[in-house]
């Protein structure tokens, strides 16, 4: 069974309470329950309050055995099934969210198209931010943009062209990229993700970032640990492994209080995937702590970390 989609770490600062509603567990440090639920509810309804949405990505090619990686290199197109799920996406959040003030993506092509049908409903450019390109590019850069794309991806390009925002840049990663150049890069995604949110401000409205799985739980770690008592095993534990992984087009909703302070993360939300009835080769995204305490962030000093395993079509 899939968890509740309502379940939702939320911290009230006044009381210092950590609490998971209708999910994993629940962590109290006062007595105040009843107190502190008044206060976190009154919280949550603020309206300073801004939501960010973190994407992955949906059904791409590179995982059917007919896939070309000679023709489309580390940076494959969405199959149909994923375009399909793109549209799911789109028309979830704009009907969830009602004002979404910015569409920022990957510059990889599979976020690109996932991203193209919400920047065409709401009618903003797609910011193309560089931050949130998939991890651990072993084997040098990625290929930006393929010369003999599919047909879809060619119609796709078109209007991505048409929809990038030529008034804002980032600079590129580095690559190769192991472990210690994904960990220098991706504990810069928060602050970056937070300049997004005050770019925005006077325009109110959700922001949503389409990603990958990895950084998306990256980033998730990276804006709200100290929902987590800023424990990555924790994290791994009760938010990654404990929420069911990050399907394709799974979606990660995170409240971010007036001083960019993340309040409240939802577990990831993977009904897009069941509902478009299509893929189904991608299983749920998730690496255990045990396995490599590593993966998703700089481990503590003296944890001993395996090697990342090389992921470039995740």
């Amino acid at each position: 069974l899939l968890p509740n989609p309502s379940s939702v770490y939320q911290d009230q600062s006044c009381t210092g309470i950590n609490l998971l509603q209708n999910g994993i567990k629940l962590r109290r440090t006062s007595t105040q329950g009843s107190l502190h639920q008044q206060n976190v509810s009154k919280m949550l309804t603020d309206a300073a309050l801004t939501t960010v949405y973190l994407v992955r990505h949906g059904d791409k090619m590179s995982m059917y055995p007919m896939y070309d990686g000679v023709r489309f290199g580390n940076n494959p197109e969405l199959t149909p099934c994923g375009r399909r799920q793109a549209q799911l996406v789109a028309d979830l959040l704009v009907q969830e969210a009602g004002n979404v003030s910015a569409v920022i993506s990957s510059p990889y092509m599979r976020s690109l198209q996932a991203a193209l049908p919400l920047a065409s409903a709401t009618g903003h450019f797609i910011r193309v931010e560089q931050v949130l390109s998939e991890d651990r590019q072993r084997n040098g850069p990625y290929q930006p943009r393929n010369s003999h794309p599919t047909s879809a991806g060619a119609e796709d390009w078109v209007l991505i062209d048409k929809a990038w925002d030529r008034t804002y840049s980032s600079p590129p990663i580095p690559t190769p990229e192991g472990d210690e150049e994904y960990w220098d890069r991706i504990e810069t995604g928060p602050a970056i993700m937070k300049n997004h949110v005050k770019r925005n401000a006077s325009q109110g409205g959700a922001l949503v970032f389409f990603s990958h799985s990895d950084p998306s739980f990256s980033l998730a770690y990276g804006l709200c640990s100290a929902l987590f008592n800023n424990s990555q095993e924790s994290f791994v534990r009760d938010f990654i492994s404990g929420g069911g992984g990050l399907e394709v087009t799974g979606i990660i909703k995170i409240l971010l209080n007036a001083d960019n302070e993340c309040v409240k993360i939802d577990v990831p939300d993977n009904q897009v995937s069941h509902k478009s009835q299509c893929g189904g080769l991608t299983v749920p995204h998730m690496v255990r702590y045990s396995v490599n305490p590593g993966y998703y962030w700089r481990p503590e000093p003296g944890v001993s970390v395996a090697d990342a395993r090389d992921e470039d079509f995740d």
